[in-house]
């Protein structure tokens, strides 16, 4: 395990064993959101029929109780100050306790009355969501603390997107493996998707544990026992909401953010249904595969995105490159009404890459941008609040994916899609595309304008740092 050290022998470089051992455990802040929920129509409405509003409500509160619990570990994560330091043992037991959580959702009596599955999932879930709090937020909080440097940050958030991605195909892909012929109802014959969710899950349950403590092992907590955290007087869980929330460029990463995150869960909410039942004439079976496939296809887009951010950033400008990323998003977005028509399924693996470069590009530079403006924020309060800052960023997209996802549901009953009449709705097949193409275009141009206004450079983030390293040294002294 390695020890923390004070600030001043901590150098700008990380090494690229910390890179790599943070970012190999980047994975368990996103298998637990997107895995249930894109096995979450497959299981729940297309094999035990409860409609989609329900489940997309059911979702929502998941996402509620998420983003509610994030700013409170936040604040317990910041106002700790143990020999482990302020970030590692939550890591450590926030790992374990996903992973025995994570299948739990999906273990209801089968023969159980859709109430009664609702039931066990919303506490199920809650319980997830809960642990995936206690790791998730000294995580991102620790990432904040790692280097003082502005284009290094964006190096150590390309190791994370990196191993994020990679691991993220299962989330394509997971669909399909629920198909497998070892999970096949053994009377009928039949898939069971429900049966493979299960064995599916465990597995990955057991995966999450593994990777998830990583960090808390082998990554440097560059505050610990240090004399930042130890003057760092117990503040206010109210108190640090409300100066986080007065960073006018912090701020505007909120605006953009809901925007940005809300329309891509609305495209990935319609996903499955079009392509299941408009593009492929309702194959579900071939539809999981195209699944994955588009998720691969996806990815690609992302590791394109993720080396140019990281290229471009230092020679341009993390905001001239996030701007890029968000107009390549709007392109995919627009594509979408022109790849989706039946028996020609191909055509839908045309816009992810545009997708996938465009929304990981926009994720790499805002990570990089909350830990500039954590620490402008110190040189103006001389405090250290990271965790405040990860976990407010965090209820925000939690709070603009509960928007776009919750949304969703009314939206597509509003189509007039009716699981029950299969590939027979060309009318409502023709809404769903409208709604998949003009409604993330618009909101998409509204975080183009904003973005306009962020104001943080890498002139002036060299200045703070280097004001801030000259308070750290003569408060050492």
């Amino acid at each position: 395990m390695i020890e923390s050290v004070p600030p001043s022998k901590v150098v700008s470089h990380v090494s690229v064993l910390e890179k790599l051992v943070y970012g190999m455990a980047s994975f368990v802040d996103s298998w637990p959101v997107w895995i249930p929920l894109a096995l979450a129509s497959p299981v729940l409405t297309m094999q035990l029929g409860i409609k989609p509003w329900v489940v997309s409500l059911l979702f929502v509160s998941f996402r509620c109780w998420d983003a509610m619990t994030d700013p409170l570990m936040g604040w317990i994560s910041d106002n700790t100050n143990s020999r482990w330091g302020r970030r590692r043992p939550y890591i450590f037991v926030g790992a374990i306790l996903i992973g025995v959580t994570f299948p739990l959702m999906w273990f209801f009596p089968r023969d159980a009355s859709q109430e009664w599955i609702l039931a066990w999932m919303v506490v199920s879930g809650l319980l997830l969501y809960s642990s995936l709090g206690v790791w998730a937020m000294p995580y991102h909080s620790l990432y904040m603390e790692l280097t003082p440097d502005y284009n290094e940050r964006t190096r150590i958030n390309s190791y994370r997107f990196i191993f994020a991605i990679l691991f993220g195909l299962a989330i394509g892909w997971s669909w399909s493996l629920t198909q497998l012929d070892i999970f096949r109802d053994p009377v009928t014959g039949a898939p069971d998707t429900l049966r493979g969710t299960r064995y599916v899950t465990v597995v990955m349950g057991a995966i999450m544990v593994v990777f998830g403590v990583l960090p808390a092992l082998f990554v440097r907590e560059r505050f610990a026992n240090s004399e930042v955290v130890k003057q760092r007087k117990k503040s206010r869980l109210r108190d640090d909401l409300r100066l986080t929330l007065q960073n006018r460029n912090f701020l505007i990463l909120i605006f953009v953010t809901v925007f940005f995150v809300s329309s891509t869960a609305l495209v990935k909410s319609f996903g499955q249904f079009i392509i299941g039942y408009y593009v492929l004439e309702g194959d579900l079976v071939r539809a999981s595969t195209f699944n994955g496939l588009t998720q691969t296809i996806y990815t690609v887009g992302v590791l394109v995105g993720i080396f140019t951010a990281d290229f471009l950033s230092p020679r341009w400008g993390k905001k001239q490159v996030m701007m890029i990323a968000l107009v390549t998003q709007l392109l995919g977005c627009l594509l979408t009404y022109f790849v989706l028509w039946p028996n020609a399924p191909y055509l839908t693996l045309i816009n992810p890459i545009f997708l996938g470069f465009g929304s990981q590009a926009t994720w790499l530079l805002v990570g990089s941008m909350v830990a500039d403006i954590a620490d402008e924020d110190e040189l103006a309060t001389g405090t250290r609040r990271e965790g405040s800052y990860s976990s407010t960023y965090s209820w925000v997209v939690k709070m603009s994916f509960t928007l776009g996802f919750g949304a969703s549901g009314p939206l597509l009953e509003l189509t007039g899609f009716d699981v029950n009449n299969g590939a027979d709705q060309i009318d409502v097949f023709f809404r769903m595309k409208l709604m998949m193409t003009l409604l993330p275009v618009f909101v998409l141009l509204v975080a183009i304008f904003v973005l306009r206004y962020y104001s943080l450079t890498a002139e002036n983030a060299s200045e703070t740092r280097a004001r801030l390293e000259a308070r750290r040294q003569k408060s050492s002294n």
